[in-house]
């Protein structure tokens, strides 16, 4: 995961939210706590509060109302529907259940900035 962390450090010097997210996503078998963090404080920095809870919920398997208009039924795992029955959802899920990703004091820290950032 280092040069994955290193890559989102890159992108958030750029500013460069969907760069950030591809790396993120390319990580097996997923993201750890730092690389977590890291893209969280890419999107607070670009107010990208709505896909920083999201992911959030995603890897850290939190439960969060994010989706467009924040208007969304969270479920169990962190998989939110979007109204329209659309699953965030991927094949991804066996690997973060066996390995999630454990949410530390930066995690929420990074989050709360983001917010006072609106």
């Amino acid at each position: 995961p280092v040069p994955y962390t290193a890559l989102l450090g890159a992108c958030r010097d750029a500013g460069d939210v969907a760069g950030a997210l591809t790396a993120l996503g390319a990580m097996r078998p997923g993201p750890d706590t730092v690389a977590l963090n890291a893209f969280l404080d890419v999107c607070c920095r670009s107010r990208d509060l709505r896909l920083a809870l999201e992911v959030f919920g995603k890897y850290a398997g939190g439960v969060t109302g994010a989706t467009k208009g924040g208007t969304g039924t969270a479920r169990a795992g962190g998989h939110v529907d979007d109204g329209g029955g659309v699953d965030t959802a991927d094949e991804n899920d066996k690997e973060r259940k066996i390995n999630p990703v454990r949410p530390d004091v930066i995690t929420f820290s990074t989050l709360i900035v983001g917010i006072g950032k609106l």
